[in-house]
């Protein structure tokens, strides 16, 4: 007999079931550092919380459940509110597409996402835009499958993808690029600059986990933290996530190794040595 599997909307008493889908046992993974079980716990309260203040400002989410249990989802923002580095009018964008590893492959990422395009036509929408990195984030090829199109590029090797409803100029990417033209260098101290966002339960485990380190290098190391979970802070600095290690690149969406961040901070304070 085949399982049937619905689709429901995101509201008050089903936000629990996105905020702490991602990552659910970290602890599995063997090159995950200790105390990330702890870390992703509060991660996910804080994707709770946000998501529980952007629901009354128009977050758009659609969970697939099966059985009553969660095993997917697709969360989408209108432009306005959106923290994604791109502008536009008229449009939703898409942050984050997440099937459950043992349910990829039955179809369910195309359910999820038609939903998603039919829930933006039905708002007035004329058009959906998404990020995508491959192959690490949102691989583009499952989009152009449903006639996204390119409209231009990201940051490294990411692009924007654009699936048109009606009349409306194309989506824009603003987003720095591998650099922080405006790290505060001092000299004498390694200057660590940390974009974050509630949004996202991996940005927070990043952030966390690179501030641990930091502290181990005591007065070496100073740090400036930004919270861009609002549009109007990310376009200010035009950086949705990412963290900085004297205005070049540190960590930026994946989980990050602590080995490696180590690695990269001490080489950096190395150089402070007259």
């Amino acid at each position: 007999m085949k399982e049937m599997v619905e689709i429901l909307g995101l509201n008050e008493e089903n936000i629990w079931d996105i905020a702490s889908f991602c990552m659910k046992q970290p602890e599995k993974e063997s090159w995950y550092s200790e105390g990330d079980v702890r870390r992703f716990r509060e991660a996910w309260k804080r994707k709770q919380h946000f998501l529980a203040q952007k629901l009354e400002q128009g977050v758009r989410a659609k969970i697939a459940y099966k059985n009553g249990n969660p095993i997917g989802f697709i969360e989408y923002y209108p432009i306005e509110i959106t923290n994604l580095e791109i502008i536009g009018r008229d449009i939703m964008t898409i942050w984050c597409i997440n099937v459950a590893e043992k349910e990829r492959g039955r179809g369910i990422g195309e359910q999820l996402l038609r939903a998603c395009l039919d829930d933006s036509k039905k708002l007035g929408r004329k058009g959906v835009a998404v990020t995508c990195w491959d192959p690490v984030w949102m691989p583009s090829a499952f989009f152009r499958k449903y006639d996204f199109v390119k409209v231009g590029k990201a940051v490294g090797n990411g692009v924007v993808l654009f699936k048109r409803f009606g009349y409306v100029e194309a989506p824009k990417w603003i987003g720095r690029g591998g650099t922080y033209e405006e790290a505060k260098l001092i000299k004498g101290r390694v200057a660590i600059d940390i974009f974050h966002t509630d949004r996202c339960p991996i940005h927070w485990r990043n952030t966390v986990l690179v501030k641990k380190i930091a502290a181990e290098f005591g007065d070496n190391v100073i740090l400036n933290e930004y919270n861009v979970d609002n549009r109007e802070d990310m376009l200010k600095h035009r950086i949705a996530y990412s963290i900085y290690i004297n205005g070049k690149v540190l960590a930026a969406g994946p989980q990050a190794k602590e080995s490696e961040l180590r690695n990269k901070i001490q080489e950096e304070v190395k150089k402070l040595t007259p």
